[in-house]
């Protein structure tokens, strides 16, 4: 009984890991890769934005936060003597901003200005719907478990669709560059 037992914990334990690598690997959502130079799907915009600010807190003094839709928006281009971040992410929500802005300046990350862009979904989607979203999740201080569940989460293929991929510009505007959209345009 021992043995078998034995066997089986390690069995589970070795399942655990694969699932842990490929996700660690594949890493859809940009948690542990922070490499947005590339094409890839949508990452957690969310986390990776808030980290990326937390990281460097005198790099910009205003904000602008909205759904996606607002990620088109070129900040650099905003001439007002301030410096924008785009803070835009999937179904932005109204609650989720006021939460991201206390944790700014909890950190001392001077806010000036801030735009936002409402959309018609802004009042009616529940942000606690986005707590089982990979691709939602908010930022929380020191949430570990966050961190864990996207090694555990259930492993999705990667997706080689190059039309369906974007360039996340998260270290310089934090705007979203769609290359498809702008090649069929053209």
């Amino acid at each position: 009984m021992k043995k078998f037992t034995i066997k089986v914990i390690s069995i589970v334990l070795s399942a655990i890991f694969i699932v842990c690598a490929y996700n660690y690997h594949f890493d859809r959502y940009g948690i542990y890769n922070k490499d947005f130079s590339t094409l890839r799907v949508e990452p957690n915009q969310h986390i990776v934005k808030m980290q990326y600010l937390l990281d460097n807190p005198s790099k910009y003094n205003a904000l602008c936060f909205g759904s996606s839709r607002v990620g088109n928006i070129d900040t650099r281009k905003i001439n007002n003597g301030y410096n924008y971040y785009n803070m835009t992410y999937s179904v932005g929500l109204p609650k989720e901003w006021l939460d991201d802005v206390k944790i700014l300046i909890k950190h001392d990350v001077p806010i000036k200005q801030i735009l936002i862009r409402l959309d018609e979904f802004s009042f009616r989607v529940d942000p606690q719907l986005h707590e089982s979203e990979y691709m939602r999740k908010p930022y929380r201080e020191n949430n570990f478990n966050t961190y864990i569940s996207y090694l555990l989460k259930p492993p999705s293929s990667p997706v080689t669709d190059k039309k369906a991929m974007n360039i996340y510009d998260i270290y310089d505007s934090g705007r979203t560059i769609h290359p498809g959209v702008d090649e069929r345009i053209e």
